[in-house]
């Protein structure tokens, strides 16, 4: 014998100037999610999915592009840690001798170095992917800061599919 659904109601009040009144109403129940939240995981696998085909579309350029110099340096630090191991005082020949000028803190190049190193793929497309999915793997953390603010489960994969849609990123 199935359990019986039950539905809950949440109510949220608001003091305003003219007393307090209801803000949010929503009805939630324990089995199953509610057409909302259907909706958004779809809306949420379909910018998942744009995405995907959107970042393809570049797979092929080179760093020469809008911010070089920074792409560059970034390339250049990860060269010499393919060339010559992960290490804490890498070598950055931008300004001069002794080369080592630490800029940041070289996470991103050793991950990239080390995918390099793992899969032979071309520096460039290493590059490339593995800053997608730093980029894909912030989704989860976004998704959990967003329940912080007390929105649904659909709402919160609403954001998400807005943050996978950010021309800012593409």
């Amino acid at each position: 014998m199935a359990a019986p659904r039950v539905a809950i109601r949440r109510h949220r009040a608001c003091r305003g100037r003219f007393g307090t009144y209801s803000l949010v109403s929503t009805s939630t129940t324990r089995h199953g999610w509610s057409a909302e939240t259907r909706f958004c995981v779809v809306l949420f696998g379909l910018a998942l999915a744009l995405n995907i085909g959107l970042s393809a579309i570049g797979w092929e350029n080179n760093l020469l592009g809008t911010h070089e110099f920074r792409q560059l340096q970034t390339a250049l630090t990860t060269q010499h840690f393919v060339t010559d191991g992960v290490k804490l005082n890498y070598e950055t020949p931008l300004f001069g001798p002794p080369w080592e000028m630490p800029l940041e803190f070289p996470l991103f190049q050793a991950c990239v170095a080390w995918f390099v190193l793992i899969t032979h793929f071309p520096l460039d497309q290493s590059g490339m992917l593995v800053s997608w999915l730093f980029f894909l793997s912030a989704l989860p953390a976004c998704y959990l800061l967003l329940g912080r603010f007390d929105l649904s489960a659909g709402r919160r994969l609403l954001m998400l599919s807005l943050l996978l849609l950010s021309p800012i990123y593409l």
